[in-house]
């Protein structure tokens, strides 16, 4: 939308000019309330992508080696090296269960298919 001056206003009026004359300039206010907008506007912009940023950011966890019959405990939010007796027990039953669990377990070989026959394609669909 064009304002129309004071000065143009007047000409307008006593003359008979075309009628695009006396809508060329802006008051000082609208200029101030642009300006304002075209700020808050940038700023949000830049307060979304370095919110966006910062959510991103990976922050590096301390590596904790693993050792052989000790446990990670993670309870804490903190990586922390356990190395009791009861905890020894509690691995070795789990242990134990496991083997027992697999030991009637075994692959064996696919049958071989004659050489003379053409393999099927793995996926056939009819």
């Amino acid at each position: 939308m064009r304002y129309r001056t004071r000065e143009h206003t007047a000409a307008r009026r006593d003359s008979n000019s075309p009628a695009g004359v006396g809508y060329t300039r802006l008051p000082a206010a609208m200029f101030r309330m642009r300006a304002w907008l075209m700020l808050i506007a940038t700023a949000l912009v830049a307060l979304g992508l370095w919110l966006t940023w910062h959510r991103n950011v990976r922050r590096v966890q301390p590596a904790t080696a693993i050792q052989d019959g000790k446990t990670i405990d993670f309870s804490s939010g903190k990586p922390v090296v356990k190395d009791d007796p009861k905890e020894k027990e509690i691995i070795d039953r789990a242990v134990a269960q496991m083997d027992a669990a697999a030991a009637n377990v075994t692959f064996s070989p696919q049958p071989a298919k004659p050489a003379g026959s053409p393999a099927a394609p793995p996926s056939a669909k009819k």
